[in-house]
């Protein structure tokens, strides 16, 4: 899976979540050597944060999703952490879809929230406010309220204690 995320090549990112079904399959299946991880799922969502493919960023999202559920019902291996949460940013941040910067936000502030509860794996850093300026930079429907809005974005990362880098 690391490595069809990391090839670029067209198609990588289905052939690497392929992989991580067949793990799960294998799992449910009883096969105690195949259990996905947060390694494993991570890799995947980076394979669509960086596909360019026509809905990469919904299909991190749900696999973010699908690794919270788990996590939920019990398996520990699964915990989304902050690299997985911010490959979920990156995968909006290079969509170009409408309602990425919404999407990039709102995943920010439960990784925010989550951290504030007491969720120090999820706790945003530097390449995760970053990855939202990023977005933010990206976003057509802003106009020239980019800037305004890039500058939030610091603003919260300095409130957050997170020096920019």
């Amino acid at each position: 899976m690391s490595a069809w995320s990391r090839s670029g090549e067209k198609g990588a990112a289905e052939k690497a979540e392929s992989i991580l079904r067949r793990m799960q399959d294998q799992w449910d299946a009883g096969n105690q050597y195949a259990r996905p991880n947060t390694v494993a799922y991570a890799s995947v969502i980076n394979a669509w944060a960086k596909s360019g493919e026509a809905g990469a960023a919904r299909r991190a999202e749900r696999l973010l999703q699908r690794m919270q559920d788990s996590y939920d019902a019990g398996n520990p291996d699964v915990k989304p952490n902050c690299i997985s949460c911010t490959s979920v940013i990156e995968a909006w941040a290079n969509s170009g879809e409408e309602g990425a910067l919404s999407s990039a936000e709102t995943i920010l502030q439960r990784m925010v929230d989550l951290s504030k509860a007491g969720d120090r794996d999820v706790r945003p850093n530097a390449v995760t406010f970053n990855t939202v300026i990023k977005a933010v930079v990206r976003c057509r429907g802003l106009g020239w309220d980019r800037a305004n809005k890039a500058r939030e974005m610091l603003k919260r990362m300095e409130d957050a204690h997170i020096r920019p880098t």
